[in-house]
């Protein structure tokens, strides 16, 4: 690896990513013919960190960095890399090498790139980047998992009105990766704040997609075996007890938004004209699809 670190010092930022990309691949490829699971050693891990997310390994050394023009080709590359490679072991090996948290300075780096990767595969609809994500929420770390989804979040039901009806379209090219999107946003949204209640336009998404395919909340559940390693801290197998979580307290998020309080802390009557509501008409749940 040493040999391969000093040829990419002479390269320029983006040159030198799309160089360590091929290496990777014909590094797991051939490791691959010798063993069902290939190791993916500290050498490699430095040469991503160094010349695809920009941390040194030598802090004499001046960091490369690409300008946003180069970022969004190396996203493009990646997404035609993930697409082409025609095996999944190596594409599962490679994303993993690329993108698994390795608890240091550049798992912000790393983040922000899958981010930015996910969320243009899901625009373009490149079904193998999804399903890498998708083994990726499963194994990561739940406080990674609900970043990558906030990035969705903010991206298709935020930024741009109308954009969650791209994220929807997902549903039927993989639906792997939406049972573990629900997963990583019921655990991102736990109801406990006004910022932590879900948006409207994930509700309604989410609530399409059971509703059309009730099967979608048991897929990684039922394509996990019963002896999986599965690190602490990592989502639930399956969005079932998140969901639920969503229905229990969704009417507590609601009262509690619904209910303005006076300086002298008692409730107004709006707030005691909408309790009585409630009772005559029952209150408003995320258990229920809308009409719509």
């Amino acid at each position: 690896m040493s040999d391969i670190r000093h040829s990419l010092l002479r390269r320029d930022a983006l040159s030198a990513a799309k160089e360590v990309l091929y290496h990777l691949d014909i590094y797991f490829s051939s490791q691959l013919q010798n063993t069902a699971v290939p190791i993916v050693d500290k050498g490699t891990i430095e040469l991503v960190e160094e010349f695809i997310f920009h941390v040194p390994k030598d802090r004499n050394v001046q960091p490369k960095r690409m300008n946003s023009l180069q970022e969004l080709q190396l996203l493009e590359i990646m997404c035609s890399y993930f697409q082409e490679q025609s095996k999944d072991a190596v594409r599962q090996i490679i994303f993993s090498a690329l993108f698994s948290p390795q608890g240091n300075k550049a798992d912000d780096h790393r983040m922000a790139m899958l981010g930015k990767l996910v969320s243009m595969a899901v625009a373009v609809c490149r079904v193998p980047i999804l399903e890498c994500a998708a083994s990726w929420l499963q194994r990561s770390h739940a406080v990674y998992c609900v970043r990558l989804a906030k990035v969705l979040v903010d991206d298709y039901c935020s930024l741009v009105p109308g954009s969650v009806q791209t994220l929807q379209q997902i549903f039927t090219a993989s639906p792997r990766f939406c049972c573990q999107f629900i997963s990583a946003v019921t655990a991102l949204y736990d109801l406990s704040s006004e910022d932590l209640i879900p948006p409207f336009d994930l509700l309604e998404m989410v609530v399409t997609w059971i509703f059309d395919d009730p099967r979608l909340t048991l897929i990684t559940f039922l394509n996990t075996p019963i002896s999986a390693n599965l690190p602490l801290g990592c989502l639930d197998l399956t969005p079932l007890l998140g969901l639920i979580r969503w229905c229990v307290k969704s009417s507590l998020a609601y009262k509690r938004n619904m209910k303005p309080s006076l300086t002298n802390g008692h409730t107004g009557k709006f707030a005691r004209e909408v309790t009585e509501a409630e009772g005559a008409t029952g209150t408003p749940s995320l258990c229920t699809p809308s009409s719509t």
